[in-house]
């Protein structure tokens, strides 16, 4: 047995998408080919006559929810009333963003790590701003602003008239209805412009963040929009709790609400959906979760594994068996059925037919089987006699001299009507009813008059799933004995031996001794049995021809069957217009996205999914691609280490493309961890993370000094006796008491998450902790995800310095942001600096000691007895479950809850 060690249905589609790639036509070539700098508009944006309506970017009051940061509180619901807002003309329109002058209640302007070379040793990526080399056209230049640019029409400001800007709105498919973004009056025009019409922006020309009605986002999200708008390349890169998906989801709120635009420059000529890809089942539930809340209900997930309710009945299987009947003409209902009973007719005679070819070699085949090859020697070769009659049966079994014990005592199973083969079969000698015999209850195909099918065909035949009734299920071996007189068994019987060993032989009689022979019933019995082994090779012949041509005929019915599923689903997709998949489904699904034509992609989780996976999902209609991601965070998962890492194809086509400069827009403002979290991660990953001002009211947690902790410990480490992996016993009786502590001081198992990145220890973990309800999972699997508290196992400790997994240092940052109010690690730490021996690790071991966030004993409090603490240093230290965490150890008697908030505690402390 030959298997892959991995999953080949994976990667199959993808490597046949790309072998079927033209490689003059890759979509967008100037980018992922030639890594060209200038980033192009869409092509069905022009710059200077696009306005869009930016009313689903209004503050909804809605609660969005995304896979990498936490609720946010989006704000009161838009007024008619509302303030008219003056963007001001800027005069310093070609300078950097970076270096205009700012207000002074304005936030700071984002700055992206990346000018040195930084610790990994890539070279400086470039951020979204103008760079060296790089021209920033200027108002009234054909391309993109690339900086933030405030100006009015200048067909306005000239004193155009209304029906120029009424004539940029009919171009692009808009009401005729004059854009304004400013708080004069238009020349004349009378009193205060319409809401509608203050909400139309031109993206090109007018700097969103000058739009105070759009001031609850940050400025480097309103960078990520505009750019992404603005850009038929565009790239995202959200650093952990920043808000990816809610921006993703956003622009696509946007774009879905603009749909004229897009949709009228559609190479189709049809309306074409959004195409949305995410890495997991998990993310693309949320995201199209977060598109339902916004009242989007032309979805269509194409995919299984949905476990969210809500999208169960948008999903592609769930329409098709409650919509496609009635969307069907009683003509196509027809076609679908015929050709899925041909199909299975085939498939049945296809199995049946190998059951006869593997029955031969240990059978006598029935007198009437072997009638055609015997006429065809008497006929051709002259043979004077053959082993046949017409009163009796078993002539064949007799004439091979077969004892009568173990020939069959009686014949009164009838045979059932065989299957016919069809015309051509039996032009060719194939007798149509010896190889294929039908079924029971077959029943006859529906028949067709003047184009219609009947009413009766119509009721009760159609069932959910668009498939045929099947005929009731009949044993194929069973069939195929019925044409053998004689069968060796598993067991042999006295005289069964000879038989076999005749059976098996492969000499047969050959044409010139078949004209010598006299009589047949003179020949001597290996004779015979070479004769007999003529004919049977003959009837062998005849089958395997009958078997080729219908795995032909199964293989066109195949392809109708295909062609006519692909056009039915074209049918329940014409009127999506948001497509979602997994970066799996796109690549099992290619050739119908071929069909569908999306002009716009959105790629989320882009930076972990594989370059050949982002490029096979493109068509050569897209016209604009969206990728959001974090390539400091998971790459892509590749199943051969040695080939990911000789010929780097763990790069993702989003971490490629920022490394060779093409430009992109790092959002820069956390809503997930609290400040001694995220800090954390600045100093080794993402220098210009700051903390939205949600994440600093944070309740400390209950019961531990710190909400902060790296506890250090030399406890070796050792192979799991199961599965051979990485176990460090210390660090998981460690984490289950820890857990077991927090339990006690009233937060819900649904709060707690253990993380590690070895399989073994978390096996280990499972087997302390159960009862205990804790979610304990793999680093790996737990990004895009969060938890209130995390307690993480490193695992590794070891004399060597070894340290595994954790030299991954997208690993490590996954690992350090996915808790939101506290983190507690367990680890040799003086191992780890041993083993990743960097500036980088040496600075942040050196951070965690300066802020009293590290040591080799845990303490622990009490929040009714803040003075006195517990030191953990080892599982046993842990105080009683009827303690409440003090160091003496004070019994508690009442109501624990109201005095101490231990909500799991039900005893009062006896102290005040």
């Amino acid at each position: 047995m030959v298997e892959s060690p991995a999953f080949f249905e994976a990667y199959s589609h993808v490597l046949r998408g790309l072998q079927e790639m033209d490689a003059k036509r890759i979509p967008f070539q100037r980018y992922v080919v030639m890594c060209k700098g200038r980033v192009r508009p869409p092509q069905y944006l022009p710059p200077h006559s696009t306005y869009l309506d930016m009313r689903p970017l209004l503050k909804t009051g809605s609660r969005a929810k995304t896979s990498d940061g936490p609720e946010e509180e989006m704000g009161p619901t838009q007024e008619q009333g509302m303030e008219w807002e003056c963007a001001e003309v800027s005069e310093e329109r070609d300078c950097p963003v970076a270096d205009r002058p700012e207000a002074e209640d304005s936030e700071p302007p984002v700055e992206v790590e990346g000018r040195p070379a930084d610790e990994t040793g890539h070279p400086a990526a470039r951020t979204d701003g103008p760079e060296e080399g790089e021209k920033v056209p200027r108002a009234g230049h054909p391309g993109p602003a690339e900086e933030f640019i405030s100006i009015t029409e200048p067909s306005v400001e000239e004193g155009g008239s209304r029906a120029d800007g009424a004539q940029c709105l009919q171009q692009t498919g808009m009401e005729t209805t004059l854009p304004v973004q400013h708080a004069r009056a238009l020349p004349g025009q009378v009193g205060s412009p319409s809401p509608e019409n203050k909400y139309l922006v031109n993206p090109f020309q007018q700097d969103l963040h000058s739009l105070r009605w759009l001031r609850h986002f940050d400025r480097s999200q309103l960078k990520a929009l505009q750019k992404a708008l603005t850009r038929e390349f565009a790239i995202i890169q959200g650093p952990p709790g920043t808000g990816k998906t809610f921006i993703g989801l956003k622009l696509v709120q946007l774009l879905l609400h603009n749909a004229r635009l897009w949709q009228a420059g559609a190479v189709s000529g049809q309306d074409t959906p959004i195409l949305i890809v995410c890495n997991t089942n998990h993310t693309l539930d949320l995201f199209l979760e977060g598109l339902l809340e916004s009242n989007c209900s032309k979805i269509v997930r194409i995919g299984g594994f949905c476990k969210n309710k809500e999208l169960q009945s948008f999903t592609l299987e769930n329409i098709r068996k409650t919509r496609l009947h009635a969307m069907l003409t009683p003509l196509q209902r027809h076609r679908f059925k015929e050709i899925k009973k041909k199909i299975e007719d085939t498939k049945a005679d296809i199995v049946y037919c190998s059951k006869v070819l593997e029955m031969l070699p240990v059978g006598i085949l029935q007198d009437e089987e072997l009638a055609p090859e015997m006429k065809a020697d008497v006929e051709e070769l002259g043979l004077p006699s053959i082993p046949l009659s017409n009163s009796k049966s078993g002539v064949v079994l007799e004439w091979l001299k077969i004892p009568l014990h173990l020939r069959p005592q009686t014949d009164t199973d009838r045979r059932p009507a065989p299957r016919a083969l069809g015309t051509d079969q039996a032009q060719e000698g194939i007798n149509p009813t010896r190889y294929f015999p039908s079924g029971p209850s077959q029943e006859a195909a529906p028949t067709v008059n003047t184009g219609f099918v009947t009413s009766n065909e119509e009721e009760g035949e159609w069932v959910a799933d668009g498939s045929a009734p099947r005929d009731p299920p009949c044993s194929a071996e069973q069939w195929a004995g019925r044409k053998f007189a004689y069968l060796t068994g598993a067991d042999t019987r006295d005289g069964e031996l000879a038989i076999c060993r005749c059976l098996s032989e492969q000499s047969v009689m050959s044409a010139e001794e078949v004209r010598d022979v006299d009589s047949v019933w003179e020949l001597p019995l290996d004779h015979r049995w070479r004769l007999y082994r003529r004919w049977r090779a003959a009837y062998q012949d005849k089958l395997n021809a009958s078997m080729s041509e219908n795995l032909e005929l199964y293989e066109s019915l195949a392809q109708d069957l295909q062609a006519l599923e692909l056009e039915e689903t074209l049918m329940l997709l014409g009127e999506a217009a948001v497509i979602g998949m997994t970066t799996l489904g796109t690549a099992r699904y290619r050739t119908l996205l071929q069909h569908v034509r999306p002009q716009i992609v959105v790629f989320e989780e882009a930076a972990e999914v594989l370059e050949a996976q982002v490029l096979t999902t493109l068509t050569p209609d897209c016209q604009h691609l969206i990728m959001i991601g974090d390539h400091r965070q998971l790459r892509p998962k590749v199943a051969n280490y040695r080939n990911a890492a000789k010929m780097r194809l763990d790069i993702s086509l989003f971490e490629r493309m920022v490394l060779n400069q093409i430009p992109f827009v790092q959002l820069s403002q956390q809503h997930r961890m609290r400040p001694e979290i995220s800090q954390l991660m600045v100093p080794m990953f993402y220098p210009s993370l700051r903390d939205h001002r949600s994440v600093t009211h944070y309740k400390d947690v209950r019961g531990m000094v710190n909400n902060v902790f790296f506890l250090q410990h030399q406890e070796s480490e050792a192979r799991g006796l199961d599965s051979g992996g990485h176990v460090n016993e210390h660090e998981a009786r460690l984490l289950v008491g820890l857990s077991r502590h927090l339990l006690g001081q009233g937060y819900s198992p649904g709060q707690l998450t253990l993380l590690s990145p070895y399989a073994a220890q978390l096996q280990r973990i499972r087997a302390l902790a159960v009862g205990l309800r804790l979610r304990v999972m793999a680093v790996d699997d737990f990004q895009g995800q969060e938890s209130d508290i995390v307690l993480l196992s490193l695992v590794r400790s070891n004399r060597d310095g070894q340290v595994g997994f954790l030299r991954d240092r997208n690993r490590l940052c996954v690992a350090l942001s996915r808790a939101r109010v506290g983190f507690y690690c367990v680890g040799d730490l003086q191992n780890l600096r041993r083993g990743l021996q960097g500036a980088a690790w040496d600075g942040f071991l050196q951070l965690l000691r300066d802020r009293g966030l590290t040591g080799e004993a845990l303490p622990l409090v009490c929040p009714r007895h803040p003075r006195g603490c517990v030191l953990v240093r080892a599982p046993q230290d842990f105080p009683r479950p009827q303690g409440c965490g003090c160091s003496e150890g004070r019994p508690c008697r009442g109501t624990f809850t109201r005095q101490c908030e231990h909500a799991s505690c039900s005893r009062e402390c006896d102290q005040p």
